[in-house]
């Protein structure tokens, strides 16, 4: 669902694992080379680095690093409005490899943190975070504040209709899979 909903967007995907980053000025472009472990090689304007706590295929990059012996974790700015800066433009790093906790909720919560401060940064021209109703700002004589959008509600009921439409179809089927349920639960056979 949330690969359709980026889809959508724009976005492009390339399965595989990332092995190497490089500055891509040394191929005569701005942001950054990426290696997959496919042997694609592709440029990038921003990356979200996201693994587990082993920065070595970021060595290229010139990181702050630290070091402990066999978890290496990248230095970055805290949380707030600047998190997940690291000390190269345009570089960002996430959940574990900037030291985070391992829950995949915190993880996740920290990476949303990270990609906000990396919209932010790149002052994409239309990116709305949430919306208000027409005129909310606008006939106060208040400017819309950044990530904002005023819409109708004729508008606002037709986004939601299509929301629910999408959701409805999304989550028509039961999953396919039974729970997993904890170890302590299981039986022995």
């Amino acid at each position: 669902m949330t690969r359709d909903q980026a889809a959508r967007a724009g976005c492009r995907f390339l399965d595989g694992f990332v092995t190497d980053v490089r500055p891509a000025e040394e191929e005569g472009i701005d942001g950054f080379g990426l290696a997959l472990d496919t042997g694609e090689v592709f440029r990038a304007e921003y990356v979200i680095a996201a693994s587990w706590s082993d920065a070595d295929y970021l060595d290229e990059l010139g990181l702050d690093i630290d070091d402990r012996g066999s978890k290496r974790f990248v230095r970055t700015t805290e949380d707030g409005p600047a998190a997940g800066r690291t000390g190269v433009a345009g570089l960002y790093a996430a959940g574990r490899l900037a030291d985070g906790y391992h829950q995949t909720v915190v993880a996740a919560g920290n990476g949303a943190r990270v990609a906000l401060t990396l919209i932010h940064d790149a002052e994409v021209p239309f990116y709305h975070d949430w919306t208000a109703p027409e005129g909310y700002f606008t006939d106060r004589d208040r400017e819309l504040p950044p990530a904002i959008e005023e819409i109708s509600d004729e508008e606002r009921r037709r986004r939601e209709r299509e929301s629910m439409a999408v959701m409805r179809e999304y989550f028509a089927d039961p999953h396919p899979d039974e729970p997993t349920p904890h170890p302590s639960l299981v039986e022995d056979n």
